[in-house]
């Protein structure tokens, strides 16, 4: 489909990529038969609603009732344990706890699990309030519509992800292919490469016709690891922009409209928020 003429208006009036820069981003999508999505930061804000710092006091009130938000003769003192005292991002609460399920006694073995669960209830709880980000549905129809298998695979919980796709109602599309945190161990989420293996197993991909749509250097280290011959950034700040661009990605939008756009897709749109809205080129 030809872009609106109303849409054609919108790229315009708010400076978007030219026509060359579109034309990349389609010639890229014409080789690509597979996109695995990252959820938090792309689809949706986990905790837009629900602050992450919530989380992340539940779960350093739970290690505190536990005995190992300090440092003690269970757990030795570093710099990371004295900053995890004041950490307010969950995930990284996680990441340096969940280290804790490998060791051979049983009971820091339990702590690292239930402090899994306590982030895995209020990602779900999140994940049934929150809204979807900007023309996600219409997204992930654009791509269904080009015959472009799909997946998420997300450090997320599958379960909170599977509650937003169905409220979304774009879950049907997504079937069973939904790859997240499964286990408290941070050695398998990514930058590991694992779960992206998975998902292109499952779908029977082959990597170097994948693309990798993600809002981190940890998304984009994983897709290198895996092989993922394309990675898209996507990226609502400055900083998360540059951050990408150094680490070698090639193009970050800001909005799925970018992509729709650069894809011909046809919509009717108003832009309520002009500033998440444009791409970035190296």
């Amino acid at each position: 489909m030809l872009l609106s003429t109303y849409l054609q208006e919108s790229y315009r009036k708010f400076n978007l990529p030219n026509q060359q820069e579109y034309q990349e981003l389609h010639k890229m999508m014409e080789n690509v038969d597979c996109v695995l999505l990252d959820m938090d930061g792309v689809a949706l804000d986990f905790f837009a609603i629900y602050p992450a710092y919530s989380a992340a006091d539940q779960m350093k009130t739970f290690l505190y009732k536990e005995g190992v938000l300090f440092a003690n003769d269970r757990l030795p003192m570093n710099p990371e344990s004295v900053r995890m005292q004041y950490e307010d991002d969950p995930l990284a609460i996680l990441r340096f706890y969940g280290s804790l399920c490998k060791s051979k006694n049983s009971e820091l073995r339990a702590i690292a699990y239930k402090l899994e669960s306590i982030l895995c209830e209020w990602e779900c709880r999140a994940a049934g309030q929150t809204i979807a980000t900007d023309l996600f549905d219409q997204f992930v129809e654009c791509l269904v519509s080009r015959n472009k298998k799909i997946a998420v695979t997300t450090n997320n919980s599958p379960k909170a992800v599977k509650i937003f796709l169905k409220k979304s109602k774009v879950i049907r599309f997504f079937e069973d292919n939904v790859f997240g945190r499964t286990s408290p161990d941070p050695e398998a989420l990514k930058p590991n490469k694992d779960m992206l293996c998975e998902a292109m197993e499952a779908l029977k991909a082959d990597p170097s016709r994948t693309l990798m749509i993600g809002d981190s250097v940890s998304d984009k280290e994983a897709a290198d690891k895996a092989g993922v011959r394309y990675f898209l950034g996507m990226a609502y700040t400055d900083a998360k922009q540059f951050a990408l661009l150094e680490a070698g990605v090639e193009i970050v939008i800001k909005s799925f409209i970018d992509f729709l756009g650069a894809m011909e897709y046809e919509i009717e749109y108003f832009i309520s928020d002009p500033g998440k809205v444009g791409a970035v080129f190296r």
